[in-house]
């Protein structure tokens, strides 16, 4: 839709096999850095910051608003896999902070039942038949199979 985020589209087209487009990252994968002057990506947060003020017609970032904070900036251009910016501390968490993505899954572990499930659901389980995943869709995340399979 209108109001769907870059990782919204970058998991569609992933989920979908489109474009050899790489699974989007989420929120908490990465440790996070405090924001301040000395974030490592600040000159590329500053290049977005001009360029929403500068240009807001041109659309380069349609889930910001030319007022968003530079840390807002900082945020949309990590979710969108910009190697120079690393993920920004939420308030109030702790710096270096991260949940690995394999241990999103209950008990976790790549090796873990539940990460297996959802793994071979979401690559062609879902695709064979999706009927049989009820409430999921093309677009559905990692923690939505994994809902699914807790409540299942």
């Amino acid at each position: 839709t209108r109001e769907s985020t870059y990782s919204d589209f970058q998991r569609y087209f992933h989920d979908a096999g489109l474009y050899k487009c790489p699974r989007p990252c989420e929120p908490y994968e990465e440790p996070c850095l405090r924001f301040d002057q000395d974030y490592p990506g600040m000159k590329l947060v500053m290049w977005a910051h001009e360029g929403l003020i500068l240009h807001p017609k041109r659309h380069w970032f349609p889930e910001l608003a030319a007022t968003a904070s530079l840390k807002d900036i900082a945020k949309a251009l990590y979710m969108r896999g910009h190697d120079k910016t690393p993920r920004v501390c939420e308030d109030g968490e702790e710096e270096g902070h991260f949940v690995p993505a394999e241990n999103a899954c209950l008990n976790g572990g790549p090796d873990s039942h539940c990460t297996e499930e959802v793994v071979d659901a979401m690559s062609h389980g879902f695709s064979d038949d999706p009927s049989k995943f009820v409430g999921l869709n093309v677009t559905s995340t990692f923690s939505d199979f994994q809902a699914y399979f807790h409540n299942a």
